[in-house]
């Protein structure tokens, strides 16, 4: 008898103990899944709100598992204002007006207080960045972008040029001004691929600048790459270009599973759409 009733407690005693515990198992896991993928989520907002303007794009992933997007990436800090010529004074001299008629193009112009950082091999000089599909104002077209052989070189105000100005290897011609007089500095694409198959987010850079990007699915394709998050089941990615008056908008979603718990979290990001 006093076995069986032993039984009897220990049996009500363990379903007690281990609802409460099993509750608190599954809820560190969804915690843990929650902060790896506001981790991963923090990490795309702060590289998307360093895009290049209008040069944001989705892509499917090739293999039908997802999706892909793609920026040019801009320098930390990376951009400043120009002179435009013809203008008065010293600064007419067509070292520190830049040129958006003549060909071939200017190879030095102002850029009032400087810029901030210095500039390294690969820069490039992007002016009017109006849209990521098409031959003109196009970044990834090529048309309104300093070649990746020419050479940036910032000077200090001297003789030629009574404000700092930057040198450029080899002439260009820009094909449109920006309405601010605003060039950005940048370096490569970056690109986020979401690929369900394998459950993984990944980040890409370096990779050339391709014109018509139509899907993503190999390293090849996109370079090397780092793993962003992993138990990924579901994700999505859009881009909605906004206005002249009103900014772009990236939504993000991600989706991860363990150990039978899943979170799906979502994030919005405002981007400049204005060059």
């Amino acid at each position: 008898m006093v076995i069986v009733l032993t039984g009897i407690i220990a049996t009500i005693t363990v379903q007690f103990i281990s609802q409460p515990v099993q509750l608190y198992v599954d809820q560190a896991n969804r915690g843990d899944l929650v902060d790896i993928v506001q981790t991963a989520l923090h990490r795309m907002t702060r590289d998307i709100r360093r895009a290049l303007p209008n040069s944001i794009r989705i892509v499917p992933e090739g293999n039908g598992n997802g999706t892909v997007l793609e920026y040019i990436n801009i320098k930390q800090g990376g951009g400043g204002r120009y002179r435009e010529g013809p203008g008065p004074g010293t600064l007419a001299t067509p070292a520190c007006r830049l040129n958006f008629i003549i060909p071939p193009g200017d190879t030095s112009f102002a850029v009032p207080g400087g810029i901030t950082g210095a500039l390294a091999a690969g820069d490039r000089i992007v002016i009017s960045n109006w849209n990521n599909t098409g031959p003109t104002a196009n970044a990834y077209a090529g048309d309104n972008i300093t070649p990746a052989a020419t050479t940036l070189t910032l000077n200090a105000p001297d003789a030629t040029c009574s404000e700092p100005y930057i040198t450029l290897s080899a002439p260009f011609l820009f094909p449109f001004p920006s309405p601010r007089q605003r060039f950005y500095i940048a370096d490569n694409p970056v690109a986020y691929l979401c690929d369900t198959g394998a459950g993984t987010i990944r980040r890409y850079q370096n990779q050339a600048i391709t014109l018509n990007q139509t899907s993503v699915d190999t390293d090849a394709e996109l370079g090397v790459s780092a793993l962003l998050v992993d138990n990924v089941t579901a994700c999505a990615f859009t881009y909605n270009p906004g206005t002249a008056t009103r900014g772009a908008l990236v939504t993000l979603s991600i989706t991860a599973s363990q150990a039978g718990e899943s979170v799906t979290l979502v994030q919005q990001i405002h981007v400049n759409n204005i060059p």
